[in-house]
């Protein structure tokens, strides 16, 4: 006898989750088909079972074939289950088995063993068979069993193999748990077969996929109330040829300023009304908010896009008003014309929101259109920001030294400390590549400290004092100069490598004294530790003498630009600045030498060191401590 109690209420469950579903607003992702297709295949699989189940202790009561019919039905749905849940899980780690034709076949071959096993019973006998005393399992009925297994097992392995695929950790967890539902579910069947129980293990695992991965509050921007970010990235991902698509979108012009107009409540009802007005007005395109007033448009290729941005055009000219709304938005279009499948679909991503950026600074009202150069550029910066990120996680920032002359003898005195990182090639990536990408990602701050800790490991195992080195001036971005621990972080590095602080000095740039009591504060904590300070680019910002002066620096760096433009066109300025800032007690470096002729100059305005290519350019270590040999070794001038 069959024990229904649990599969009654589950199909209920299954029947609501159904109805549920196909209500809800869902981009024709890979995933949510296959999820559709398994809230289907398992209503099919609960209905065969219950079917099955009953006529089996009613045999008496059904026709041979009718029984066959009834068995054969739940085992195809049964296996059909198996492999959908595993389908299901090569989705959401972005597996395309036609990438792989031949694993794609061998993983297919239990499924279809299976089928043709079921098919075949009524003469095998080789999954069930029906005689006169009614339902028999058949000699293979293990093999039920040994399917199910193994294409969970094949779920993990891919949930294991391809676990960077997934955009969150959550989702790691979450793929391993609903399989691990599958096995818990699978064992209970196995070991109490007349208890209908695996369903309710199904229906679990369902929850722990929708709860996931298919939620739509996971996919909708809950404020324009169309897909998000998130879903704009699957979908281009999925999308299989990206040229036979076509992709626009706007951006609210001065979006943050305008936020701050209007007030975050206006603004948010004013998105809602706008991604109304789109999902109402147009049925042939998805709709991505992505933050900052940015909307995204995705249409096939029969979608008519440029009627979509007159369209839009038009309906921004007016109002957007509600009965606690009225907002006056003023818009910018760009769209991207793919030729080719060259380029991923980050780098197309990353190129709309850039040119929609450079469309709304340029405010022209024009739909501007992302070139190939466009293209190219993101490709690059996406390639250095994975060289950066190699370069961070694996502690291979290089560190390179450029020499500091002293003006008075020409002889090496100190040096730079500069990051450069390498390309999985080995071919070198410019700072002025790398720098602005950390600097945007956040990661300069990780830069910074890998190069003071190279420094002082560089420092103790060289004896730079031995090779007439007094000191090394290493970097501090502003975003470094803001951590609150910073001081007590450096002292523990210069403690573990045994050096004196005083070998180093910290350079910040006017760009980290806009906060002038923080960076008194910062200041104080580092030379209370050790640590010398240096002003660098002196010129380059927002040049203060009184902010300069109550700070304790013992050396101001002129920027290169302003060296360039005093030995071009020498004026009074500059001499007076440098007298003014010996007099304050500061010493004074000019960087950017690149002549005989400008070394000259600026040792005879008082200059006390120069730093810059007619010296030599900045040097990975052991060619540094080459050059400083040799230099060390020529008389003094």
């Amino acid at each position: 006898m069959y024990d229904f109690r649990s599969v009654l209420p589950s199909l209920l469950v299954l029947i609501i989750f159904l109805s549920y579903y196909i209500f809800l607003p869902r981009l024709p992702l890979r995933r949510s088909i296959a999820f559709f297709d398994l809230l289907l295949i398992e209503g099919l699989v609960i209905s065969t079972d219950i079917l099955s189940s009953y006529v089996d202790m009613e045999y008496n009561n059904f026709s041979v074939p009718f029984l066959y019919f009834a068995n054969g039905s739940f085992y195809i749905f049964f296996f059909l289950r198996s492999f959908a849940f595993y389908y299901y899980t090569a989705t959401i780690t972005q597996l395309r088995l036609k990438d792989y034709p031949s694993i794609g076949i061998l993983l297919r071959i239990p499924f279809f063993l299976s089928l043709a096993l079921t098919i075949s019973s009524p003469w095998s006998k080789a999954i069930f068979s029906i005689e006169d005393d009614g339902f028999h399992h058949g000699f293979l009925i293990d093999y039920l069993y040994a399917m199910v297994f193994f294409y969970i097992i094949v779920s993990f392995a891919i949930v294991i193999y391809r676990r960077s695929y997934f955009l969150r950790t959550s989702s790691f967890f979450a793929s391993m748990g609903f399989n691990f539902t599958l096995l818990v579910g699978a064992i209970i069947r196995k070991v109490f077969p007349t208890y209908l129980i695996m369903d309710t293990f199904c229906i679990l695992a369902m929850i722990i996929i929708y709860l996931s991965f298919e939620n739509p509050d996971i996919y909708i921007d809950q404020r324009a109330y169309v897909f998000n970010t998130l879903s704009l990235r699957l979908y281009i991902n999925e999308i299989n040829r990206i040229k036979d698509h076509k992709y626009s979108g706007f951006i609210i012009h001065n979006y943050e300023d305008t936020r701050k107009i209007y007030g975050a409540k206006q603004m948010d009802n004013g998105l809602r009304l706008i991604g109304r007005y789109l999902n109402k007005k147009f049925k042939r395109a998805f709709f991505f908010y992505n933050r900052n007033g940015r909307f995204i448009i995705i249409g096939n290729r029969l979608t008519n896009m440029d009627t979509i941005i007159e369209k839009l055009r038009e309906r921004f000219k007016e109002p957007w008003k509600s009965t606690d709304t009225e907002l006056y938005l003023d818009v910018n279009f760009a769209s991207l014309q793919v030729e080719n499948e060259d380029y991923s679909a980050d780098i197309f991503f990353n190129t709309l929101l850039n040119v929609l950026e450079k469309s709304d600074k340029q405010n022209t009202h024009e739909c501007l259109v992302a070139s190939d150069d466009d293209l190219k550029s993101v490709e690059k910066d996406v390639f250095v920001k994975k060289a950066l990120e190699n370069a961070l996680e694996n502690n291979l920032v290089e560190v390179y030294f450029q020499p500091i002359i002293q003006a008075s003898t020409s002889r090496i005195v100190g040096a730079e400390a500069l990051a450069r990182i390498y390309d999985e090639d080995g071919y070198i990536i410019t700072p002025n590549d790398f720098i602005p990408i950390a600097e945007k990602n956040g990661n300069i701050s990780n830069i910074g400290r890998q190069i003071f800790a190279k420094t002082c490991e560089f420092i103790k195992y060289s004896n730079i004092t031995s090779m007439g080195i007094n000191w090394i001036n290493v970097n501090l971005s502003p975003t470094q100069f803001l951590i609150t621990d910073l001081a007590d972080d450096y002292s523990s590095i210069v403690k573990k490598y045994g050096i004196n602080p005083n070998l180093i000095h910290l350079e910040i740039t006017e760009e980290s004294m806009t906060d002038v009591t923080s960076m008194k504060k910062q200041i104080r904590s580092l030379n209370e530790k050790g640590f010398n300070f240096v002003l660098d680019d002196y010129g380059k910002g927002y040049s203060n003498l009184t902010r300069i002066k109550t700070c304790p620096f013992i050396n101001i760096k002129l920027d290169m630009e302003l060296v360039w433009s005093y030995c071009n066109d020498p004026d009074e300025i500059i001499p007076t600045m440098v007298h003014a800032f010996k007099e304050m007690g500061f010493s004074v470096t000019a960087e950017g030498i690149e002549t005989g002729h400008m070394a000259d100059v600026m040792k005879d305005i008082g200059c006390d060191f120069l730093q810059g290519h007619y010296y030599s350019k900045a040097l990975p270590i052991d060619d540094f401590i080459s050059y400083v040999a040799t230099e060390f070794s020529k008389p003094v001038k």
